[in-house]
């Protein structure tokens, strides 16, 4: 099975489900790397998934999270992930 451009699908999504243009929805905006409202937090999830301790510490910071607040809603990604049955 070829490899899904995550970001294209959700565009696609998200033109058929929103009446404004899809450029301008801030999802699509933070996907395509143009800022937008969710863009601190795809930061964030960056740096979780990149193990990187000073940028995930920062960006925290910058959202007003504490380190414990961060792991604990990453263990309840991850354990939501866990049970999705696929």
């Amino acid at each position: 099975m070829p490899p899904y451009n995550k970001p294209m699908i959700l565009a696609m999504f998200l033109a058929a489900a929103s009446p404004e243009p899809v450029a301008q929805h801030p999802t699509i905006r933070t996907l395509l790397g143009n800022g937008g409202l969710y863009a601190p937090f795809l930061e964030l999830a960056l740096a979780c998934e990149a193990g990187d301790g000073v940028a995930l510490a920062d960006q925290a910071g910058m959202l007003g999270l504490t380190g414990d607040q961060v792991n604990r809603a990453q263990l309840g990604a991850l354990a939501f992930a866990d049970a999705m049955e696929m």
